[in-house]
C-alpha cells in the first residue's frame, strides 16, 4: 500500500505507510534538535557565500537528469531549484527568495559543523543501489566539495537538514537518510 504526501495541494512524494510515519517523526525531531543558534540572527553571510545541494538515485548517468535534484543558494539569498520529477509530472525550475535569517542560520551549520574539514568523499561500498548527495559550498574565497554515498555523516546531514529548512517543503533536496534508511556505515565527521 502506498499514499501520497501532499502539502498545499502539491504533491511532494509517494510514501510507504512505514516510512511515511518514519518521515513524520524524524523531521520535526530533527527541527527541535538543530534549532538555529542566537548567533545566526544578525543575517551576515560573506559576499562571496554560495551553496549548491544535489541529490540523486545512483544509476543517475546523465548531467541534466530530471530525477537529479538540487538547490542553489546565493549570498543575496536568491535560490534556484532545479526541475525535478515528482508523480510522473516534470515540474520546472524555479527562483525563490530566502530571508536573511535563513542564510545566517545556513551559515551558522555550516560553521558550527565544521563543513570545511569534511572529507571531499564518504561512501559505502558494500551496499548497492541507492543515492548519492553533494554539498558544494563557497565562503570566504574557499570552496569545498563534499560527496556522501549511501552511507551516513552526521554533521554533514545536520548542514543539509538546516539548508533543506531554510527551503519550502515541496522544493527540499531529500535523500534516503531523511526517510530513514538504514545504512551499516555512519560517522559523525
Amino acid at each position: 500500500m502506498k499514499f501520497n504526501l501532499q502539502y498545499q495541494g502539491h504533491f511532494i512524494m509517494a510514501f510507504s505507510p512505514l516510512s511515511f510515519w518514519m518521515v513524520l517523526i524524524i523531521l520535526p525531531i530533527m527541527a527541535l534538535m538543530f534549532p538555529p543558534s542566537a548567533g545566526s540572527q544578525s543575517g551576515k553571510v560573506p559576499a562571496d557565500f554560495s551553496v549548491t545541494l544535489s541529490s540523486a538515485p545512483l544509476d543517475i548517468r546523465t548531467e541534466g537528469d530530471i530525477r537529479i535534484e538540487s538547490a542553489s543558494i546565493k549570498a543575496d539569498g536568491t535560490a534556484l531549484i532545479s526541475a525535478r520529477r515528482k508523480e510522473d509530472k516534470d515540474i520546472p525550475a524555479k527562483k525563490i527568495k530566502l530571508k536573511p535569517e535563513s542564510l545566517a542560520s545556513i551559515y551558522d551549520a555550516i560553521k558550527r559543523w565544521k563543513f570545511f574539514e569534511l572529507k571531499p568523499l564518504y561512501e559505502d561500498p558494500s551496499f548497492h543501489g541507492g543515492d548519492y548527495v553533494i554539498l558544494k559550498i563557497t565562503a570566504n574565497g574557499t570552496t569545498h566539495e563534499v560527496k556522501v554515498v549511501n552511507m551516513r555523516v552526521r554533521d554533514f546531514d545536520r548542514i543539509t537538514w538546516r539548508i533543506n529548512s531554510a527551503l519550502p517543503m515541496d522544493d527540499m533536496v531529500l535523500y534516503n537518510v531523511f526517510y530513514g534508511v538504514k545504512y551499516r556505515m555512519e560517522v559523525q565527521r
